[in-house]
Order: structure tokens, then C-alpha cells, then sequence
């Protein structure tokens, strides 16, 4: 078995154990929110997206489940905000201190050159990974699949190049109206 297929069968594992607890803290039955089997779950999906060897069955699952772990994510936080009643960001000072960290390399923002998304998955994985971190130090909890940004990039990619006549096309993410944006520009 290899590791995406293993990856993938323990996170569908663990999305259902959070699910099952989430239901039992929003319910009322227990009083602790499940964050560290949450974050548990979502470092897992980080790793499986920087995966680069995998199956085009592998891709297919893969992306599915991570549709659906942000879904659950995002219901999460719907669910949280509604019982809390205000809209709420989870902080702790291990957060605090990684996004002070990461705060000056946010201001050399990271540019990646593709000249095609779907054989460049590696690179299409770091601009995904930077757009998702960056919307996620915003506060932006809905993401957008991995296959839809790919196929977007992929779009991206060829429009470019027949406006411009380049071969590679250089991204970047930026912060626009308080969302990430993607940048692009023709390369060399």
C-alpha cells in the first residue's frame, strides 16, 4: 500500500472519529472542543497534499476527501459560531508565535514558476498550500478544492501564455480586500 493510499484511508478514520465528536460537543455532551484531534486531522491533509507521487485513483480520492475535510471544517465553524454566538478565531500562543515567525516572509511573498499545473503537481501543491495559509492567517475558513485550483491554474497558465508568449508564468499570492489573491505575471 503505498503512502497516499495509508494517508487516505486514516484520514477518512479520523473524519469520522472528529465528526462523531463534534456532534457530542455541539450537543452538549461533552464540554471540551475536539482541537487536537481537529488539528491531528488537518496535519494530515497538509502532508497528503504535499504528496507528489501518487496514482491519478490516488488524486481522485485525495481530493475528494479534502473537499470534504474542509467542508466538515467550515460546518464546524458555522456550528461554533452559532452556539457561541459571535464569530470566534482559534488562537493559541503556538499560533501566535508561527504566524509571527512567518510574518516577514509574508513580505517577500513566495513567486512559483509553472508552465504546466498538471505536470508540475509539486509546485501547484506549494501555491495551494500559500494561498490556503494565507487565507486561513485571515481568518478565511471556506477554501477552495485542490482540483478546481489546479484546474484554475492550469487555465491561468495557458491564458497567459497565449496572451504573452512565454512559456513559464510566475505566481504569486498576495493579500487583496483582506482575502488571498493569486498573481500571476509572464516569466522569462
Amino acid at each position: 500500500m503505498s503512502r497516499a493510499s495509508q494517508l487516505i484511508k486514516e484520514i477518512e478514520g479520523d473524519l469520522a472519529r472528529v465528526k462523531k465528536e463534534y456532534i457530542q460537543f455541539l450537543g452538549g455532551i461533552t464540554l471540551v472542543e475536539p482541537t487536537d484531534s481537529r488539528d491531528k486531522l488537518t496535519k494530515k491533509v497538509r502532508e497528503l497534499l504535499n504528496l507528489t507521487k501518487m496514482k491519478s485513483s490516488e488524486i481522485f480520492r485525495s481530493d475528494n476527501l479534502i473537499s470534504k475535510v474542509n467542508a466538515h471544517i467550515s460546518l464546524w465553524e458555522r456550528q461554533l459560531q452559532a452556539k457561541m454566538g459571535t464569530r470566534r478565531k482559534r488562537r493559541t500562543e503556538e499560533a501566535e508565535k508561527k504566524e509571527e515567525a512567518e510574518k516577514p516572509a509574508r513580505k517577500q511573498p513566495t513567486k512559483i514558476s509553472i508552465s504546466d499545473a498538471q505536470n508540475q503537481r509539486d509546485q501547484v501543491v506549494a501555491l495551494y498550500d500559500d494561498y490556503t495559509r494565507t487565507n486561513l492567517s485571515l481568518g478565511v475558513t471556506k477554501q477552495v478544492s485542490f482540483s478546481k485550483f489546479q484546474s484554475f491554474i492550469q487555465q491561468q497558465t495557458q491564458s497567459v501564455q497565449k496572451k504573452k508568449g512565454t512559456r513559464e508564468v510566475v505566481y504569486e499570492i498576495v493579500v487583496k480586500d483582506d482575502k488571498a489573491a493569486i498573481k500571476s505575471k509572464s516569466g522569462n
